[in-house]
């Protein structure tokens, strides 16, 4: 049913009904017969293959891979896991891990050595979304990933995208991918895995009972009806285009309640969604869902800006304080001061700087901004100081707070604040930028650590407010050293306000100042101190007008490095960067097939290039052809 060539063309192994026979290529001499004589045997050999070392010999018997070693015929393995035919296998070229393609559409990879299940990955033909997802339930995926894969219990049926605010984790994919050697999956899986989540009890069923499907008003009135499965009713979220609007806290003791909501339309169609969590908060109910048409005419109007900047230099540990949060802070608000012009009818900003940058007097500026801004204006607020991310949260630390875990995770600012204090804020076009520094050394496996777990705390983050995030958390020495007066991404920012208009109209847009961001923040810390560091970005919702270009430069912007401008090598397919030298590092950009490149250093199996001389992270050496040089290179 099977054949296959070992890749330095000595043998033929064929598949039989339970049964692999190898076969010298050039005699057509029998060498052995590999059987499983356990009684564990089946029917039929779809796939055999070699893998590309030679050690190994790949048997998908039915929906089992046998691995047997290729010199002694020992069989060394069944990886057990497909539901279907397993089709494929391959061993990745440093020898660690086993690829599986199976008939029931998953990709599965394992752990070469001990035959252990890390990852099950699955994909979507039509709409290209896809889900990676561990054993323990800790999952990766696309926007729309999470809802490929259900998660079954007896009559009770959940899609993952509902364990999203609990198991969502690409930091611990990676970890589990990299083998858990820091222990980080094994630790977070005895707090909470799958099983545990799943064990919290039912999310209730949430049902929108009354909402016009067009309406003229600026305000529209929602009424959702929630009856309680048996996990209690938890936060429940109103959102208008995935920007949540409103909130209520958990309450208890009613089997079925009914609240109405009056929410805030946008022009055109708005997508209101009501989601209610259990009472723990671990599993979202599905959303209930309706598409109201806004007929009100779009105002002429021009908006307000309002921007409240905040940074701490001193904290209670002077060990822990920083040198740049309060003049970034104060940089930013007066940058955006100067954003009026033909695109706000004023701008309004609030700084908030050490003492004053504290959990109750933040909440005390969102109240009384709350009472003046409209659903038509826009807000930016600024915080820089220290940032944590922990367990895939992202928590900003104030003035009064400690920055040791455990106070961070008690008293810090955590995702939850945020969203109470942006629902607060009807404006629908807001921002949120953040300039961290976590401490750390920078050795490039915590830098990459860093960047994937912050990566994750932004997207939990986003998935909690629904606005637009811009975010950078830097390591000690970028932090300590500063660039040209600011910390390094605020030098970015405020580069990008003044040099950002890519589409050349005049105006600065918060996706064009994000894409100078995530251009510049990388090339300016290469240079100075030799580290890869890349801000986080998530800018779902629609884009919006932040700021007219600058006549003046904000800061003096650096040159690229025209040593690192002449191409070296050219690309020979379409090429996704990475942050560092590893598969499972976080993708920064792409190129097409044939972009010139320059080589700066290699790294086994990786290099990093630079082009147009900024340096922009790491490609596989395969993907590298040498360009034939002229003499003036």
């Amino acid at each position: 049913m099977s054949v296959a060539l070992s890749v330095n063309g000595d043998l033929v192994a064929g598949g039989f009904a339970g049964i692999v026979k190898l076969w010298r290529a050039a005699q057509g001499t029998a060498v052995q017969t590999l059987q499983d004589t356990s009684g564990q045997g089946h029917s039929s050999v779809a796939h055999v293959s070699f893998s590309s070392d030679g050690r190994f010999v790949f048997a998908g018997e039915d929906s089992v891979l046998k691995v047997w070693d290729g010199s002694s015929g020992q069989l060394l393995r069944r990886l057990i896991g497909h539901q279907g035919a397993v089709n494929s296998a391959a061993l990745t070229r440093d020898g660690r891990l086993i690829v599986t393609g199976g008939a029931d559409g998953t990709i599965r990879i394992w752990n070469a050595e001990t035959g252990q299940a890390l990852l099950t990955i699955i994909a979507s033909k039509t709409t290209g979304d896809w889900l990676a997802i561990t054993p323990e339930g800790f999952f990766d995926s696309s926007a729309n990933g999470a809802k490929l894969l259900s998660v079954v219990q007896g009559l009770d049926v959940y899609s993952v995208d509902q364990f999203y605010r609990s198991l969502y984790n690409p930091d611990l994919v990676r970890e589990k991918l990299a083998g858990d050697p820091n222990g980080a999956v094994r630790e977070a899986a005895a707090k909470l895995d799958l099983t545990k989540a799943v064990a919290t009890g039912r999310a209730p069923d949430v049902t929108i009972t009354q909402a016009p499907l067009t309406s003229s008003d600026q305000y529209v009135a929602i009424e959702a009806t929630i009856i309680d499965k048996g996990g209690g009713v938890g936060r429940m979220e109103w959102r208008n285009n995935g920007v949540v609007l409103a909130l209520n806290k958990p309450r208890g003791g009613d089997h079925v309640v009914t609240l109405r909501r009056h929410l805030a339309l946008a022009p055109g169609e708005n997508r209101i969604e009501v989601v209610v969590y259990n009472s723990q908060g671990i599993i979202a109910s599905t959303p209930a869902q309706v598409t109201v048409t806004s007929t009100r005419s779009k105002s002429n109007k021009l908006p307000s800006l309002y921007v409240l900047a905040a940074g701490v230099n001193d904290y209670l540990k002077p060990w822990r304080d920083l040198n740049f949060p309060k003049s970034d802070a104060s940089a930013i608000a007066a940058a955006l001061q100067r954003s009026s012009g033909n695109i706000y009818t004023r701008v309004q900003v609030r700084t908030l700087f050490n003492d004053d940058v504290t959990t109750s007097r933040l909440d005390e500026a969102f109240d009384s901004l709350a009472e003046i801004i409209t659903p038509e204006d826009v807000f930016v607020f600024f915080l820089s100081g220290h940032g944590v991310t922990i367990d895939g949260k992202f928590y900003f630390v104030p003035k009064d707070c400690a920055c040791g875990r455990e106070e961070v995770t008690t008293r810090a600012i955590n995702q939850d604040q945020l969203q109470e204090w942006f629902v607060r804020i009807s404006a629908q076009r807001a921002l949120l930028v953040v300039d961290a520094c976590e401490s750390g050394s920078l050795a490039e496996d915590r830098v990459a650590r860093s960047g994937i777990q912050q990566f994750t705390g932004v997207q939990h983050l986003n998935q909690s407010i629904g606005r637009a995030i811009l975010s950078a958390t830097t390591d000690d020495k970028p932090a300590a050293e500063g660039f040209g007066d600011h910390g390094v991404f605020t030098y970015a920012l405020l580069a990008g306000l003044a040099q950002g208009d890519l589409n050349e109209d005049g105006i600065i847009d918060v996706r064009e100042l994000g894409a100078f961001v995530k251009e510049k923040v990388p090339a300016f810390t290469w240079r100075a101190w030799g580290v890869l560091q890349v801000p986080q970005t998530n800018l779902s919702g629609a884009n919006f007008p932040l700021s007219p270009k600058s006549l003046q430069a904000l800061v003096a912007a650096v040159p690229g490095d025209k040593t690192m401008v002449a191409g070296t090598h050219m690309l020979t397919d379409h090429t996704k960067i990475r942050q560092f030298g590893t598969g499972a590092a976080v993708e920064i950009a792409e190129l097409p097939a044939g972009a010139q490149v320059r080589v700066i250093q290699t790294k086994g199996e990786w290099v990093l290039i630079a082009r147009e001389g900024n340096v922009i992270g790491y490609v596989e050496a395969q993907k590298l052809k040498a360009m034939k040089l002229s003499g003036n290179n």
